[in-house]
């Protein structure tokens, strides 16, 4: 896998998501528990990177990263 400098920005936008994620947790803004991909980003980019027209992503309980490296949907 070649590692293009979009990667390492779509990388530091996710780890910068889960660690908004987490402090709104802290502060009681988030209801439940907050399972983040923190220190996973690049398997989450990997992922996206061998993804091809039709394919589907069923992801698990730390699914943020993979979600937003489908779909770049930083604010829904």
């Amino acid at each position: 896998m070649v590692i293009e400098s979009k990667d390492y920005e779509l990388a530091w936008l996710i780890r910068e998501f889960e660690k908004k994620l987490l402090d709104l947790f802290s502060k009681g803004k988030l209801n439940g528990t907050v399972h983040t991909c923190i220190g996973q980003e690049f398997s989450a980019i990997s992922f996206l990177n061998n993804f091809m027209k039709g394919d589907w992503a069923i992801s698990n309980h730390r699914g943020h990263g993979h979600f937003l490296s489908i779909t770049k949907d930083f604010d829904g």
